[in-house]
């Protein structure tokens, strides 16, 4: 494409359509025998997969309740880390 608007702008070109620069200049060929290869590797990693999730949750806590605390509200959260009167609180906002 580029070498044929090359040309109409009237510069010299080496080849007037350009070409596909892979493989010497054949188009490229999907690899086939590489697909039948990666479904049989494939097949095997799912069922080794399927026996190996057993228990997979082992902790006590959730991630819920590691996040929740006492206080419901924001104000609640900002006296618990230190500020303490109302004025300061407004300041913020």
């Amino acid at each position: 494409f580029t070498t044929g608007y090359q040309r109409l702008k009237g510069k010299h070109c080496l080849f007037p359509f350009d070409f596909h620069a892979t493989d010497f200049g054949f188009p490229p060929q999907p690899p086939i025998e590489e697909d039948e290869e990666d479904e049989q590797i494939l097949k095997i990693n799912s069922v080794s997969n399927d026996t190996k999730i057993e228990n997979k949750a082992k902790s006590k806590r959730s991630k819920a309740i590691a996040k929740t605390g006492s206080e419901k509200y924001q104000w609640e959260i900002m006296r618990s880390i230190g500020i303490e009167s109302d004025e300061e609180i407004k300041k913020i906002y």
